[in-house]
């Protein structure tokens, strides 16, 4: 179930469970030839009145992009210019509130990698550990986690908030870097100067 004191519920069509993103991930087709007004009216992010509204805008403004319009006017935010971006890209999104915990899943990726990389794993799709993370199309943080395992991964975006919620909340709290602590920033700040290249604690080889 949702939960209810969400102050920023999740895009219509977020995945909730491990069987419909499976799918999604199989037969999600990118949208990238439909256009960004399309996608949000599609959505029901906006209606037929205000996408004309915006696009009667852009005639006068050329240079201005329809998504900016639609911010300005105060009918969307930059959060659903997002979803519908990943969304011509056939990347899912997830909401991990509500998501289905699959156990195994998370014992694959050491919590030291989930907090510095901000990713949680939410099931397995062939050999592929499903990553829930903010920016799918950073190549260079799922080569690091994916090197670290040594297993391949396949990323769908989920709030950045959420991730830290579900890492929290789902991994065991005896092998938690600031077990004790009633938030994650203590340590989220403590690492926040390390660079990516530097080994992870809770990843060396014995």
């Amino acid at each position: 179930m949702p939960d209810p004191s969400r102050e920023n519920p999740p895009p219509p069509g977020a995945c909730r469970n491990p069987e419909r993103l499976r799918s999604l991930l199989e037969h999600q087709p990118a949208a990238a030839s439909q256009r960004l007004g399309d996608v949000l009216l599609a959505g029901g992010r906006i209606t037929r009145t205000q996408l004309d509204e915006a696009i009667s805008i852009q005639r006068e403004k050329p240079k201005v992009r329809i998504g900016e319009i639609l911010i300005a006017l105060g009918y969307i935010a930059l959060d659903d210019i997002q979803n519908a971006l990943f969304y011509r890209l056939g990347i899912p999104f997830v909401d991990l509130r509500s998501f289905e915990v699959d156990p195994y899943a998370v014992s694959l990726l050491p919590v030291g990698l989930a907090l510095r990389h901000s990713a949680y794993p939410l099931c397995l799709h062939g050999r592929k550990l499903v990553l829930a993370v903010e920016d799918p199309l950073d190549t260079g943080k799922l080569e690091i986690i994916r090197f670290a395992i040594q297993r391949p991964v396949e990323p769908v975006r989920a709030r950045k908030d959420d991730i830290h919620w579900a890492i929290e909340r789902y991994y065991p709290k005896a092998d938690h870097p600031c077990h004790g602590c009633t938030r994650l920033k203590r340590y989220l700040d403590a690492t926040a100067g390390e660079q990516d290249s530097d080994a992870d604690p809770n990843c060396r080889s014995g």
